[in-house]
């Protein structure tokens, strides 16, 4: 007992000699050292040691004479105060005391002390959860091993500093919430499971399982007030604070993504899939004892405690389980042993076997069908999982000369993009700009419409509730902001650029703002983006830039348009319909068609339709320009005499039939003319009650040859 009492001793006193909040200036130190070496203390000590009394009543008494001491006074309910205190190093806002220097000062001296105490009850209090699963954090040999550890390294320092696993202790012992347990399993079994996973060739951070496994909760000590009533539903927004606060990105993505409604999406990597399976099995049994549930238990148990259970969130609920048990399906294919109660973390005889799928049947298929799309999303999600790993994805992007490949790249960020990280959402925003400029024109489209929907989904989905009044970080750049950019990009293109690839950079901008619309949810930012489109209205500088603003106007929710931006849009396109340009007119009025039932009725008075129209009556118009001016009057509900005179101007005879078809399979005639003229040829067939010769219209719409 004398060597490990002397051992213990010179332990605290080393983390004494260690402690940099220790003044050595005034007497703290002395202090400090005095009563580690006075004979009452040892005598205090070994009976802790022999009873095996380290909860946080039995540690707080130890060390009383010391904090009176340093307190210089009555220290109170200093158990309570050192709570408080301890929570205020992670959560300084959520503290409900006021704070006292000296005070401070000794729960400064007190808490490295504690931490001792803590890992003796893990190393030798066998009745007590934490000894059986213990929350050990990774060792230095599988630290090193971590490709990029940088992040953990900075949560090991954050976690040890702001003494996390001591304040989950605190509460456990003084409050009784049974915190600390839960995250010792979780953690336990997460990491065990990783270990086995990284041995039989899965691609997994260790860094991040561990990370995210050992700080998933530790929003819950975020919540203050009637917050707490609410913590289940609030720890994931303090939880992501506590994260931030650190710039620790990564782990921070795994550890507030555990609710089992996070399976929701598509796609998750391979360290949120461990987390949440391992959260979903770690749960207080009914004598408020931490159990290692089964999958089909635990859904059972979670299922009876959700709040307002109707058949649709059931139905959810047993949809999001299901992914989960094919995970866990998957893991014990691979020969990963889920148990936590096993000896050894990895089993030296795990081998996968080689699959013959030709030769399986029935649900065989289905299962492994299964098994093989998860193995798919892990990979690849493992290639996007940081910055430097998507600038290498996106290299090999660049260089890649069939432009096939090129597609299956584009096709991975669509389906991938929504999990990317800001700054990896901003390095594929600048790749998927630089592509604009490729021949292909549906590459062009493609790479358009994933601008916008990346920047229509920039800013961070809040998918968890938040508590009233909570500061949410602002990021460095927000969506609304982005978009304002890669518009202006895309309508004036740097001059650097040649004058072909500026068109066709300029010609996606209708595509992409279609894009952003549908994927943008919030709004008011919606009304704020339609405020930056109409913006540019304001300066046209040439005649192309028309046509892209009228593709614009196309692609907008025009629906959501105030009076007064409708106003702005009828007097820019009624104007257009009188261009000295003639394919401007054509697409003005084409436009004007698609968008006027959108318009208020007060919008459209009969004298402003009057106002822009009556110069067309004398003007010497084509025939597509006149069905062009006739559709939009027929849809106003115009003066009859005015809709019958355009009529008449766009009718076609049998003989203009077959120069319209030629016209058409001309490469030279505008998409827009083709367009109009089409529609006439339609008109006229089923005005007429006629058809085209079948020769002509195999011409205008060749077969391929079979």
């Amino acid at each position: 007992m004398e060597t490990r009492l002397n051992r213990i001793i010179a332990i605290l006193e080393t983390k004494a000699i260690e402690n940099t909040k220790i003044s050595r200036t005034a007497n703290n130190f002395e202090q400090v050292n005095t009563f580690l070496m006075s004979n009452s203390f040892r005598v205090d000590l070994r009976e802790v040691l022999s009873q095996k009394a380290y909860s946080t009543q039995s540690i707080v008494k130890l060390f009383m004479p010391l904090m009176v001491e340093l307190i210089e006074g009555d220290p109170g309910d200093f158990e309570t105060y050192l709570y408080q205190y301890a929570v205020s190093l992670s959560f300084p806002n959520a503290s409900e005391v006021v704070h006292e220097a000296s005070r401070d000062l000794a729960c400064d001296v007190l808490l490295p002390f504690f931490s001792v105490f803590c890992e003796l009850e893990k190393e030798e209090d066998e009745s007590k959860w934490v000894h059986k699963y213990p929350l050990d954090l990774l060792t230095e040999e599988e630290v090193a091993q971590i490709e990029d550890r940088t992040e953990y390294d900075i949560f090991l320092e954050a976690y040890k500093s702001e003494f996390v696993y001591e304040l989950m202790k605190i509460t456990q012992d003084l409050v009784g919430y049974t915190t600390l347990d839960h995250v010792s399993g979780v953690h336990y079994l997460a990491v065990k499971i990783a270990r086995q996973l990284r041995h039989v060739g899965l691609p997994i951070d260790l860094g991040r399982v561990s990370g995210a496994a050992a700080g998933h909760d530790i929003g819950k000590f975020g919540c203050k007030g009637e917050e707490k009533k609410r913590v289940a539903y609030y720890h994931y927004h303090y939880s992501g604070e506590w994260f931030n606060k650190h710039d620790i990105v990564y782990i921070r993505n795994v550890a507030i993504n555990h609710s089992t409604w996070d399976l929701e999406l598509e796609n998750l990597s391979l360290e949120s899939l461990v987390l949440i399976y391992c959260d979903f099995r770690v749960k207080a049994g009914s004598g408020h004892d931490m159990v290692f549930y089964t999958l089909e238990d635990s859904f059972r148990v979670i299922l009876e405690k959700l709040d307002n259970v109707d058949a649709t969130k059931e139905r959810r609920y047993r949809r999001v389980y299901d992914k989960l048990k094919d995970f866990g399906a998957f893991l014990k294919q691979l020969g990963v042993n889920v148990d936590p109660d096993i000896d050894h973390d990895v089993r030296e005889d795990i081998e996968l076997k080689r699959k013959y799928y030709a030769l399986m049947q029935g649900d065989e298929i289905i299962e492994n069908a299964k098994f093989a799309s998860i193995d798919h999303n892990i990979k690849l999600m493992y290639s996007l999982r940081d910055e430097t790993s998507l600038n290498r994805m996106l290299e090999s992007a660049r260089d890649v000369k069939d432009q096939s490949a090129l597609r299956g790249y584009i096709q991975i960020l669509q389906e991938y993009s929504t999990y990317l990280t800001q700054k990896q959402k901003l390095i594929t925003l600048k790749f998927l700009y630089e592509r604009l400029v490729l021949p292909e024109e549906d590459l062009r489209n493609e790479c358009a419409s994933l601008i916008g929907s990346i920047i229509g989904n920039f800013d961070e989905e809040r998918r968890k509730e938040i508590p009233e009044g909570a500061m949410v970080e602002t990021p460095m750049i927000s969506g609304l902001e982005l978009f304002n950019k890669y518009l202006g990009d895309m309508l004036h293109p740097d001059h650097k650029i040649i004058e072909k690839h500026r068109s066709w950079i300029s010609y996606t901008a209708g595509t992409m703002v279609k894009s952003y619309f549908e994927h943008l949810k919030d709004e008011d930012k919606r009304e704020e983006s339609i405020d930056v489109v109409l913006a540019y209205f304001d300066h046209i500088p040439d005649i192309e830039y028309d046509l892209y603003l009228m593709d614009m106007v196309r692609s907008m929710p025009f629906v959501e348009f105030s009076k007064d931006e409708q106003l702005l849009v009828r007097e820019y396109l009624f104007d257009k319909i009188v261009s000295d340009n003639y394919l401007v007119r054509l697409t003005a009025a084409d436009t004007a068609f698609e968008v006027l039932d959108c318009m208020e009725e007060n919008v459209l008075r009969e004298e402003i339709i009057h106002e822009h129209f009556n110069d067309l009556i004398d003007a010497d118009l084509s025939t597509v320009e006149n069905y062009s001016i006739y559709k939009v009057l027929k849809k106003l509900d115009s003066d009859q005499d005015l809709v019958d005179l355009f009529k008449n101007r766009a009718e076609v005879t049998a003989e203009k039939i077959s120069g319209i078809f030629l016209s058409n399979l001309k490469t030279a005639t505008a998409p827009i003319v083709k367009k109009l003229q089409i529609e006439i040829l339609l008109d006229y067939t089923a005005t007429q009650n006629a058809s085209p010769p079948l020769t002509m219209l195999m011409a205008q719409f060749p077969l391929r040859n079979s």
